[in-house]
């Protein structure tokens, strides 16, 4: 007996990957609104003009890993389309809540992060090419 040709697997979210992609953000957004203590980072980091170019260097990176990580997730078009859809809200979001933790919600934050986001999809082109088209749309048949 001949066994039937498998069919192809639907192109969805690997859970896996998603779950982690969950819990990275999450942590991120807790690392985000957790109080910075400014002896240890003077200590680890050095003066106070260091800390802030290393403190929005860590924005641009963060966001940038987590569209990286969002780019890996085995995924659709639309999938894909959400995950960045999610990073482009969790930027405001997370800064907004960094005001009720005692840090400082600044929109320059923001915009880095949109930076991080921006620069990860130009360097990792392939899996984000088409985010912004619209599907074809089908055409009646010609007569």
């Amino acid at each position: 007996m001949m066994e039937p040709p498998i069919a192809p697997r639907p192109n969805r979210p690997h859970r896996g990957g998603l779950l982690l992609f969950v819990l990275i953000l999450a942590a991120w957004t807790v690392a985000l609104c957790a109080p910075v203590d400014q002896s240890a980072a003077a200590e680890a980091i050095g003066p106070p003009g260091r800390r802030f170019y290393v403190s929005k260097l860590i924005h641009i990176v963060g966001y940038g890993s987590l569209t990286m990580l969002a780019a890996m997730i085995p995924n659709s078009l639309q999938g894909r389309r959400f995950l960045l859809l999610v990073l482009v809200l969790h930027a405001p979001l997370g800064e907004f809540l960094q005001g009720f933790f005692s840090r400082t919600p600044a929109v320059r934050d923001v915009l880095l992060d949109y930076v991080g986001i921006g620069l990860a999809m130009l360097v990792w082109r392939r899996p984000w090419s088409g985010i912004f088209r619209r599907p074809p749309t089908e055409s009646p048949p010609r007569r």
